[in-house]
C-alpha cells in the first residue's frame, strides 16, 4: 500500500503539476494571443499611418506639379512681357531718334528762314535807300520840269 500511496501522491503531484503546467499553457497561449492581437492593431496603426504618408505625399507632389505648372506659366508670361518691353524701348528709341532728327531738321529750316529774312531784310532795307533815293531824284527830276515849266511858260 506504501507503493500505492507513494504511487497515488506522485500521481497527485504529475497531477497538480500537469494542472499548473497546464494553467502555464492557457496563460503563454493568452500572452500570445494578446500579443498577436497587439501586434495586429500596431501593424493596422503603422499600415493606416502609412496609408496616410502616401496620400500626403502624393496630395504634396500633385501640389508641387501644379505649382510648377503655375510657375513655368508666370515665367513664359514674364518673358513675352519682357520681350514686349525690349520691343517698346527699342521702338521709343527709335522714335526718338526720328524726333531729334526732325528737331535738328526744323533747327536747320528755322536758321536757313531766318538767315533768308535777315537777307531780306538788308534787301528790303537796300531797296527802301534805293527808293528813297529815287523818291528824290525824282522829287528834284519834277522841280526841275517844274521850273522849267515855269520858266517856259514865262
Amino acid at each position: 500500500m506504501n507503493t500505492f500511496n507513494i504511487n497515488e501522491i506522485q500521481a497527485k503531484q504529475i497531477k497538480q503539476e500537469l494542472l499548473l503546467k497546464s494553467t502555464e499553457v492557457i496563460n503563454l497561449n493568452n500572452a500570445i494571443n494578446n500579443l498577436k492581437s497587439q501586434k495586429a492593431l500596431f501593424i493596422s496603426s503603422v499600415y493606416s499611418e502609412l496609408e496616410a504618408s502616401m496620400k500626403k505625399e502624393t496630395e504634396s507632389s500633385l501640389l508641387l506639379h501644379a505649382q510648377t505648372i503655375k510657375l513655368n506659366n508666370a515665367n513664359k508670361y514674364i518673358e513675352k512681357q519682357n520681350s514686349k518691353i525690349n520691343n517698346l524701348v527699342n521702338e521709343l528709341t527709335k522714335l526718338e531718334q526720328r524726333y531729334i532728327y526732325h528737331v535738328q531738321k526744323d533747327e536747320r529750316i528755322i536758321n536757313e528762314l531766318l538767315n533768308e529774312k535777315k537777307e531780306f531784310v538788308k534787301i528790303a532795307e537796300k531797296l527802301n535807300i534805293v527808293n528813297i533815293e529815287n523818291k528824290n531824284k525824282n522829287e528834284d527830276k519834277m522841280n526841275k520840269n517844274k521850273i522849267r515849266i515855269n520858266e517856259l511858260s514865262n
